[in-house]
């Protein structure tokens, strides 16, 4: 077991968490929404973050093998939420706020992964 790997995630994934809910404090602050808003926001950052770290990560080829642990693993792992997306919209379906839960759903989908597709710089095989 490598500790300076798990250093990293851990590190990553505390500062990660402590944004997401900085996010949630400032989206709340600042917005009235049905939507859930601040995690759609956590979510789709985290997006961004992984896809321009992964894509930095594969043409750095291994001189910053902190990266991943910290940065993909650790800090996306903590920043985005998929289960308070989970429980936020079970929320929304138990209120009948079905048109609501079903945008959240579809939001959060297409924005997330649309964000990772456009940013995202693999070779192609």
């Amino acid at each position: 077991m490598d500790w300076k790997i798990i250093a990293y995630v851990f590190l990553g994934g505390g500062l990660g968490s402590v944004c997401r809910f900085g996010v949630s404090v400032l989206t709340v602050k600042n917005f009235d929404q049905n939507l859930p808003l601040a995690t759609l926001i956590s979510n789709l950052l985290a997006c961004v973050i992984l896809a321009l770290s992964i894509g930095a990560y594969s043409q750095l080829s291994g001189r910053f093998d902190w990266i991943r642990p910290f940065v993909v693993v650790g800090f996306c792992g903590g920043f985005s939420t998929f289960s308070t997306f989970g429980y936020e919209t079970v929320l929304l379906l138990k209120s009948q706020q079905y048109g609501i839960a079903a945008l959240n759903i579809l939001v959060s989908l297409v924005l997330c992964c649309a964000a990772i597709y456009a940013l995202i710089k693999l070779p192609v095989d």
